[in-house]
């Protein structure tokens, strides 16, 4: 007899377990709340939308994710909403699958209409919202996971508290610089049809207008299709508003041939038939260079490349020996190995600093412009540097820059000019 009661004992006690087991899973699946089911049907849900994932309107919490199932047509979700709740929700609701943080899984997100129809009761179907607003917000979302997956927690970490420090106790200078910029272009604004005017009127006389790129300080990108189609776009659009003949890239931190090209023909090819390059002179001492590369692949529509022969102490020229700037020699040597290169005479413009103030270094005198172009056209005039051969139909200069000449009396502009005019 005692062992029959020990054994009922037992058997008693193994069904107290399962039933304890049973109502923990009963209550941690909310089997005993008192909710409201509806279904919504969603083109897909990604991974990151979980059962007990919040359901919310306007940010007020309604409900939970009970469950997420596949379908042939994309997946369906089962919404327990507050029984007190869903009579506020009208029957032509909608949701959108939203995360609660850049970085955070998603929630559902119902979207009241601008026309309530009826009233939301249990068992009804809730579709996704497939508004333009919404696609393009899934859009942008979905373009950015790629990135906030890739970037390193702690060098983002990093970088937010650089930014937070560098604007600590700086918003009212920040403030004021929006200030004064919205000043500025209030001022720019009103400009804009004198400089078009003045545009047209340099182009009646038969001049070009183009707009130059880059600089000492200006770093842009063109590194893949996207970017040299969103380099070109922007070039065009800027030609077509301001009637600019094209475009002159001076790119000083470096230049990816492929796609640059890619973007130049872009822009020749919708309207910027001027092409030009301001290369520095370490850019054009080899054909391996980037700069050297992209000229000759360009060179059906390149107009003219004017290296810049300054700030760049001595260099190599085409025979291999070594020329100090700010002489005939270094023009004429360094000329010569784009000549050499495959760039013809007329692609070949020799860019100097109008003022000894326009270049750390490496300013002379017009008149060795003139000595230089006139070396390389008819092998006079030269310094103990001679080309192997003569280049007639050279025929460019370019000075940095108009302001300086002018402070010069525009002593560059009249002197180079009569020394073109006087070449073969």
């Amino acid at each position: 007899m005692t062992r029959l009661r020990t054994q009922l004992a037992g058997v008693a006690f193994l069904g107290v377990l399962v039933l304890l087991g049973w109502l923990a899973v009963a209550i941690y699946d909310k089997d005993f709340d008192d909710a409201e089911l509806v279904t919504l049907r969603a083109d897909r849900v990604g991974n990151q939308l979980a059962p007990t994932a919040e359901v919310k309107v306007k940010g007020v919490p309604f409900g939970e994710v009970r469950a997420v199932r596949s379908t042939r047509a994309g997946a369906e979700i089962d919404l327990a909403l507050d029984p007190a709740k869903i009579g506020l929700l009208p029957g032509n609701v909608s949701a959108r699958l939203l995360p609660k943080t850049v970085f955070g899984e998603r929630y559902v997100n119902l979207v009241l209409p601008d026309s309530p129809q009826g009233r939301l009761q249990a068992g009804d179907v809730i579709t996704q919202d497939r508004s333009a607003n919404a696609i393009e917000l899934e859009r942008v979302l979905g373009d950015l996971l790629p990135l906030l997956r890739a970037v390193q927690p702690q060098k983002l970490n990093s970088s937010l508290g650089a930014i937070s420090q560098a604007l600590d106790n700086r918003g009212k200078p920040l403030g004021d610089s929006f200030v004064q910029l919205k000043d500025l272009l209030a001022q720019l604004n009103p400009l804009m049809p004198q400089f078009k005017a003045d545009v047209r009127t340099l182009q009646n006389r038969g001049q070009k207008v183009i707009i130059s790129v880059g600089g000492q300080n200006g770093t842009i990108s063109v590194n893949d299709s996207n970017s040299a189609n969103n380099f070109a776009n922007s070039i065009k659009s800027l030609i077509a508003n301001y009637g600019f003949d094209g475009v002159d890239i001076d790119l000083e931190n470096g230049i990816n041939a492929t796609y640059m090209g890619q973007a130049l023909r872009s822009i020749h090819n919708g309207g910027g038939k001027v092409i030009t390059m301001a290369p520095q002179t370490i850019d054009m001492q080899s054909t391996a260079g980037g700069y050297f590369q992209l000229a000759l692949n360009i060179k059906d529509i390149l107009t003219i490349v004017n290296m810049q022969y300054y700030n760049s102490g001595s260099m190599n020229g085409c025979n291999g020996n070594v020329y100090a700037q700010g002489t005939v020699d270094f023009l004429t040597a360094l000329a010569c190995i784009q000549l050499q290169g495959g760039l013809r005479a007329d692609q070949v413009g020799l860019g100097l600093p109008a003022s000894p103030q326009a270049a750390g270094g490496g300013y002379q005198a017009p008149a060795n412009t003139v000595s230089a172009l006139n070396c390389l056209a008819r092998g006079t005039s030269c310094g103990s540097f001679k080309p192997p051969a003569t280049y007639p139909s050279i025929r460019g200069a370019m000075t940095w820059s108009i302001n300086w000449d002018a402070s010069q009396g525009y002593a560059f502009a009249n002197t180079v000019s009569a020394g073109l005019a006087g070449l073969p």
